[in-house]
């Protein structure tokens, strides 16, 4: 229980940090994905708490449904609205399929979320800090590209 998100049922920032500390390097390909759901703050101020949950509960539907893979352990709630997921053995040109399932899904539980993803076909070469640096700072862009169409 104290591993897993209560909400949406998904590892938490606990298990994410774990998850980080005994990531292989062996692998060959990885893919990170960083999520944030847009206008959380918003929802929670204007109609309550418990729409914002339901916001939480149908973006980690979207998330999971899309990226999950068969462990089940890949997919980490690590704030409010923040996620992350982290796709091993994923071809670059399987990425843009993900992304346009993704962009379908949100349309589907009508949420929004902010994503930006960084790819490596040799994880040893970059390393996951790198990585998920790199992949933050795609989901930042991502976010202020969508509050300016937003305005």
């Amino acid at each position: 229980v104290a591993e897993n998100d209560s909400l949406t049922g998904l590892p938490n920032r606990y298990c994410y940090n774990e998850y980080l500390k005994d990531a292989s390097l062996d692998k060959k390909s990885v893919c990170v994905f960083l999520l944030d759901i847009n206008n959380l703050k918003y929802i929670n101020d204007k109609f309550g708490h418990a729409q914002g949950d339901e916001l939480i509960k149908n973006a980690s539907i979207c998330i999971k449904d899309c990226f999950l893979d068969e462990t089940g352990k890949n997919c980490f709630r690590i704030g409010g609205d923040e996620f992350v997921a982290i796709l091993y053995d994923v071809k670059e040109s399987e990425i843009e399929e993900l992304l346009n399932k993704f962009n379908k899904l949100q349309k589907e539980k009508d949420v929004s979320i902010a994503l930006g993803y960084a790819y490596s076909s040799d994880i040893k070469s970059i390393g996951y800090e790198r990585l998920i640096m790199q992949a933050d700072d795609n989901m930042y862009k991502d976010k202020q590209n969508y509050k300016k169409l937003s305005v």
